[in-house]
């Protein structure tokens, strides 16, 4: 009985990673879905879109024009695409070698505070639902780190 529970204390901190970088993950594919994929532009929206698409920006001298509603657009796409990736590559980090999570560890570190980054932008630009969903994968994270030995 006390392995039992000594093993399942030494897989809380891993597991609190996999579920805080799988929340941040959520929430990059979410919004491409709901955006990008499924979502249905409001008519202001439209009009942005229209104004956006028929403003072009030229890149460099001679080098590529993009309308400001492709780099809107891809900025938004590469952001949840980044944010799918993080997910993936904690979570596959993590499952290869649970003793990344610590308290002193460098990657609990860069986990946590790029997730606090997220979370300061998400507060300060996003809806309500997706500044929770950050701040619950960043509390994983952090507490993650505390639950380390």
């Amino acid at each position: 009985m006390f392995d039992t529970n000594a093993r399942m204390a030494n897989q809380l901190p891993a597991r609190l990673h996999v579920l805080g970088a799988g929340l941040l993950g959520f929430v990059g594919v979410a919004h491409i879905a709901v955006v990008h994929v499924f979502g249905t532009p409001s008519e202001g929206e439209r009009s942005v879109h229209e104004l956006a698409d028929a403003t072009p920006v030229r890149m460099f001298d001679g080098g590529l024009t993009r309308s400001v509603h492709d780099l809107d657009t891809g900025y938004s796409v590469a952001m949840g695409v980044l944010a799918a990736g993080f997910a993936a590559t904690s979570i596959a980090a993590v499952r290869g070698d649970p003793a990344l999570v610590g308290r002193r560890s460098v990657f609990s570190a860069v986990s946590t505070a790029t997730s606090g980054a997220m979370l300061a932008v998400a507060a300060k630009r996003f809806p309500e639902l997706p500044i929770g969903v950050i701040a619950l994968g960043v509390a994983c994270l952090g507490g993650a780190q505390l639950a380390s030995p």
